[in-house]
């Protein structure tokens, strides 16, 4: 019953990302043929500032109530007032902020887009608290109508500003629309009369200490580059490197993260039994990196002729990105179920000491990989610092559920050997058909053909390991019962309709 509602939700919630992703990646497309790579640039150090503040102050309350056993109707309250009091103090800093950042960086547009954002904390603080509720329950659905509300709206915005200034305040429309119209659809979904009051914060904030100084480092080790870049090696090459890096994140992004969102509501309900919850834990492993890789190999085998088709020559430099980040990205998947189990098992303070840990080596490696080498020495840097990453939560996965590096690094084998044998055929009929550096339209079907040929090799290698090597417990069998009781589940409710 449980596996079957994670299972629902996880669909929800990856057509949701799925949607609100591919809004996003065509909204980025069609603006980035609209401006200059420079105001790519200038919008990405502006945004990571808020990044930064909102991460300092971010108190995670929805994974705070999803972990309590009975939430009183209090702590509703208690949330509510708390991200309002939490939008007004990040506002209020970035507006503070806002001349001092301008002048550091010599560009006073910088100060008016920085204004500009202040709106977004004090929109997104506003939401519905009672949205965490529908997901204690494992109902996923109204999370999907929420986020694929906000992401037409800042679609809608962004690709209109576009046409009409063909400046970065596109950019700056899009970010605040998202926040604006999902607060006002989360009453619709998930009622709510708004009422201020703290009692009851204590055991949000006893949950949530941690995680928010997790979230504060973690923010700064993925943003402090932007910033270091756009300060060293200007807004151009940050505007070419944010867009790479927000591409060479789709293949993760879009499907997986939703997953894991639907995993950690299940992994709070067996927090209490550690055999259940390792089992659960490898299981999922083996489910996110099978459907990680094959995305990513194709996104970074073919990254030069999609970047030139999508957006133009002038972000060339994007694809180079791409390619390498791509598959590091996946890789990284491997692990991607640690923070859900961290926090489930009320270890927060673990997440914590992991992200430092990982700020003190990725940061210095990024600064001296930029220093001697540009760009690309970022993102080499960004490969080393990378696989550290994985290495730090198989050991934290191995504290917690006493599930050795080698098992975990072992277990998705499959998907390892599926995943090369799927890149050399693409290579190879990248080279045959002469689509390896760029493509124009005529060309296109050639590509697409091309990738599905490649995710057919994937899952037909993937599936013939597995009938060779029949393990008792795979993520193949466990797709294969979650889809079934998906749809035996389904067509009860169809026949009871009737």
């Amino acid at each position: 019953m449980l596996s079957r509602k994670i299972a629902a939700g996880a669909v929800w919630l990856v057509a949701s990302r799925l949607a609100t992703r591919t809004l996003d990646l065509v909204a980025m497309l069609i603006v980035a043929r609209l401006l200059l790579p420079a105001e790519f640039g200038l919008f990405a150090l502006a945004a990571s500032v808020l990044l930064v503040l909102n991460a300092v102050t971010d108190l995670s309350l929805s994974n705070a109530i999803i972990q309590m056993k009975d939430p009183d109707p209090a702590v509703y309250d208690a949330a509510f007032t708390l991200n309002v009091l939490r939008g007004i103090l990040v506002a209020a800093a970035l507006a503070a902020m806002s001349l001092p950042f301008a002048e550091l960086y010599d560009d006073p547009r910088l100060q008016a887009i920085l204004l500009a954002l202040s709106a977004v904390p004090i929109l997104k603080g506003l939401v519905s608290p009672r949205m965490a509720h529908l997901q204690r329950q494992l109902d996923f659905r109204p999370q999907f109508y929420l986020e694929a509300a906000g992401k037409v709206a800042a679609f809608l915005a962004s690709v209109a500003v576009a046409y009409v200034t063909r400046s970065y305040w596109a950019l700056v429309a899009g970010m605040i629309a998202t926040p604006a119209i999902s607060s006002i659809i989360s009453y619709r979904l998930a009622p709510y009369r708004p009422r201020f009051g703290l009692q009851n914060w204590k055991p949000i904030l006893g949950f949530s200490g941690w995680l928010t100084m997790s979230n504060a480092v973690n923010t700064l080790n993925w943003q402090a580059d932007r910033l270091f870049i756009g300060g060293e090696l200007g807004a151009t090459t940050l505007g070419q490197y944010t867009v790479g890096s927000e591409l060479a994140s789709v293949p993760t992004n879009a499907p997986i993260m939703p997953i894991m969102q639907a995993l950690y509501a299940g992994f709070a309900k067996l927090a209490h039994d550690v055999t259940r919850l390792r089992e659960a834990y490898i299981t999922s492993q083996c489910i996110v990196i099978a459907l990680a890789l094959p995305i990513s190999v194709a996104v970074s085998v073919f990254a030069y002729p999609i970047i030139h088709l999508a957006i133009g020559p002038a972000w060339t430099p994007s694809a180079f990105v791409v390619q390498v980040l791509a598959p590091v990205l996946a890789l990284q998947m491997l692990t991607a179920p640690a923070q859900s189990i961290a926090m489930s098992l009320g270890r927060t303070r673990s997440i914590f000491l992991r992200d430092t840990v990982s700020l003190m080596v990725r940061l210095p490696l990024i600064v001296v990989g930029m220093l001697v080498a540009g760009l690309p020495g970022v993102i080499w840097a960004r490969v080393g610092s990378g696989l550290f990453i994985v290495i730090l939560n198989l050991m934290l996965m191995k504290q917690l559920l006493g599930v050795s590096v080698t098992r975990q690094l072992l277990l998705p084998w499959r998907s390892f050997v599926s995943a090369v044998v799927m890149a050399c055929v693409l290579v190879i009929t990248g080279r045959s058909f002469g689509i390896m550096e760029r493509v124009d339209l005529d060309r296109l079907p050639i590509l697409v053909a091309s990738c599905a040929f490649g995710a057919l090799v994937y899952v037909v290698v993937h599936l013939s390991l597995w009938a060779l090597t029949r393990p008792p417990q795979s993520a193949e069998k466990k797709l294969i019962d979650m889809a079934t009781s998906l749809m035996r589940h389904r067509a009860v409710v169809e026949g009871q309709g009737k």
